[in-house]
């Protein structure tokens, strides 16, 4: 009687840790569920949701006043820029934070994520170093905003999309008004498509993979993240297309001026 009672207690108690297990497991699963719910996500992140709709206006204040200085400046640089700061933070995030979730996604993120900045690094510094070297007008600038420079080839670490920055006009300010040759232009152009196939689309389809492979125990870093590849890489295809149409007209000028007057616009010695 006494074995039996004991193993009708062990029993029991083995019942009654297994109920406890799937109590526990179905709460875990509600939690989840309810991290999925637009309203639960929303009283979450509701301070994190309203501090990112204040600073989109005051994006959007500063690009007014930009243009409001200089119409004819690309002012819109004020977005991209600040989509490609957070979108390299928040991939950043993503491997401190996530990046193990699921292992075997850890080291090709990393990989698409080191290489294109070196990538980038390297480039940024050939072109300011060849524009220096060959154009007069961008010497000169360079005389005034070296430091700036400086920033600037580092921040394009992130992306190389980050020098057009340089040229931008933006606000109708000096430091914004690099005389970049053509030539430095279509680097800039052939760097960025080989960011885009390296960085923007393999994340892409890591952050797709990680979504899959993670159920649903998906939290706002991930969520994020996915959201700033799926902008980014959107920007970059239609983008390209437009840089494509651009360097092909701005050649085909080059082209009809006289040698001379070439000379002069570049900036070449």
């Amino acid at each position: 009687m006494q074995n039996e009672d004991s193993t009708g207690y062990l029993d029991k108690r083995g019942l009654r840790t297994a109920n406890e297990s799937n109590s526990n497991h179905n709460y875990n699963l509600k939690i989840n569920d309810e991290e999925l719910d637009p309203k639960d996500f929303y009283k979450q992140y509701k301070t994190t949701i309203i501090s990112i709709g204040v600073f989109l206006g005051f994006l959007i204040i500063c690009y007014l006043i930009a243009l409001f200085k200089h119409k004819k400046g690309k002012n819109s640089v004020i977005f991209s820029m600040t989509l490609i700061l957070l979108d390299f933070v928040f991939d950043v995030l993503f491997i401190l934070k996530n990046g193990k979730d699921v292992p075997w996604l850890y080291k090709p993120y990393l990989i698409v994520l080191v290489g294109p900045i070196v990538i980038n690094c390297l480039l940024s510094f050939a072109i300011i170093v060849h524009e220096w070297r060959n154009n007069k007008k961008f010497k000169t600038w360079l005389g005034k905003h070296s430091q700036f420079a400086a920033i600037m080839t580092v921040v394009a670490g992130a992306d190389i999309e980050a020098l057009k920055l340089l040229i931008s006009q933006l606000a109708g300010y000096e430091m914004f008004d690099a005389k970049f040759s053509l030539k430095a232009k279509r680097w800039i152009l052939y760097g960025s498509v080989i960011n885009s196939l390296f960085e923007d689309l393999p994340q892409f389809v890591i952050q797709i993979l990680y979504k899959e492979n993670t159920d649903n125990d998906y939290s706002l870093i991930p969520f994020v993240t996915l959201i700033t590849s799926t902008v980014v890489l959107l920007i970059d295809i239609v983008g390209r297309i437009y840089d494509a149409l651009n360097s092909s007209n701005d050649k085909a000028a080059e082209d009809a001026l006289p040698s001379n007057s070439r000379e002069t616009r570049g900036g070449t010695k």
